[in-house]
């Protein structure tokens, strides 16, 4: 199992529409359904900046990690909860290169958790992160970003898929932004993402299997230096491989970015969308996202995203989700050896039609790194998790926590 601690930036991916990181501003990737692409495997080993690359000699780094831990409930299950020992071990691989006008950062990691008293005893880890941007001019910029996964576990950070083990499954998405720099004060940043969710397991497939896209264009107007007005379009479409759940949804938005300066950002969309599916039929709600990120020191960060609107049901055909989603990280520098790491999510979704089981879902983890030397480094961690729902059967809360350590080289 991977460090329980959930991506260093919230990110919520939720079942609909995507966004790229670079669409809103550079630190913080606005989504249509809440699904951002902030999102890294995070092991509790610390990433090298980006754009190092120009001031190292290796812009590349490999990690090995293992911990062992106990879960409290492997089978996410409501009632006969069964526990189990287990054991993960993981190989990464960081990529950072920068220069004048581009700049890549790549990240793959990949293993498993062998658990000793489960049925179906491993669970893969896999994921891979891109995100590179290029400068053709200082009037025009692209960035590209992408994250990849296979795993077993549910990703409250991410927001995509179902809120327990639901076995095996692929997410992936990929996200273009073009922004356009028109006069001093006036700008245009064309989008386009495309996510795919697949699971392997046969009715959980027939109902949650699908690929978003989203279409957006954003007209930026900058009226102080550190303050941009924002009116946004968005189209997304939804296509479900077997269930009869197509939509598509138009968003009109308005909102504002700041960059109160080079640590402190914040971004608000706020308006309408407009949805219509085969099996809801056309429907309207407000939508609203927000996010701010502070840097207050060298190695410490906070991060907070907020999200209100439609999603996809993973109750069942004829439902319709309304979600809000909140998620607060925090990497805290302690001392020069020792770091830490906290991540809290809360979702509450109010669910209308065939399937009316409202549902609230809280996810906590808390991580330290001890940084035995250059090389060598001690992690522990532990993660609850709570999910309520009116369906008994849905519910459940878990206990998790590991130790171990991490060679980079």
């Amino acid at each position: 199992m991977s460090s329980p601690s959930g991506p260093p930036d919230v990110s919520f991916r939720d079942d609909t529409n995507v966004t790229t990181r670079s669409a809103v501003t550079r630190s913080y990737a606005s989504s249509s359904e809440g699904k951002n692409y902030q999102a890294e495997d995070a092991k509790f080993v610390p990433t090298l900046e980006a754009g190092s690359g120009n001031f190292q000699k290796r812009p590349y780094r490999f990690t090995f990690s293992a911990n062992g831990g106990y879960d409290d409930n492997v089978y996410t299950s409501s009632n006969n909860e069964q526990g189990s020992f287990f054991t993960s071990a993981s190989l990464g691989a960081t990529l950072t290169l920068s220069n004048g006008r581009t700049s890549v950062l790549a990240s793959l990691n990949a293993g498993g958790s062998y658990f000793f008293d489960r049925d179906d005893s491993f669970d893969p880890e896999i994921s891979f992160n891109l995100d590179m941007s290029h400068v053709f001019s200082p009037k025009l910029r692209l960035d590209v970003s992408s994250y990849l996964s296979y795993q077993a576990e549910p990703q409250f950070a991410l927001g995509s898929g179902q809120n327990r083990r639901s076995g095996n499954y692929f997410f992936g998405n990929v996200g273009f932004s073009l922004s356009h720099t028109l006069t001093r004060r006036f700008s245009m940043i064309y989008g386009y993402s495309v996510s795919g969710l697949y699971y392997e397991e046969g009715a959980v497939a027939d109902l949650s299997n699908r690929i978003d896209q989203i279409f957006s264009l954003q007209l930026r107007y900058l009226i102080q230096p550190t303050i941009s007005i924002v009116g946004e379009y968005r189209f997304g479409v939804v296509t479900y491989d077997s269930a009869n759940r197509d939509s598509t949804s138009n968003y009109a938005l308005g909102g504002v970015d700041f960059t109160l300066n080079r640590r402190l950002t914040a971004s608000l969309r706020a308006g309408a969308q407009f949805r219509d599916s085969d099996d809801g039929g056309q429907e309207t709600s407000p939508f609203v996202e927000s996010t701010l990120s502070y840097k207050y020191g060298e190695r410490s960060t906070l991060q907070w995203t907020n999200r209100y609107g439609f999603e996809e049901s993973d109750q069942g055909f004829g439902s319709t989700r309304q979600t809000y989603r909140t998620g607060l990280t925090l990497n805290q520098q302690i001392s020069s050896r020792i770091t830490g790491n906290v991540g809290a999510y809360y979702t509450t979704s109010s669910y209308e039609g065939a399937f009316g089981d409202d549902e609230e879902s809280v996810d906590f983890n808390l991580g330290l790194i001890y940084s035995v030397n250059r090389l060598l480094s001690l992690q522990t961690g532990y993660t609850y998790t709570r999910v309520y729902s009116d369906n008994s059967f849905r519910e459940y809360d878990r206990n998790r926590i590991y130790l171990g350590a991490t060679l980079s080289f």
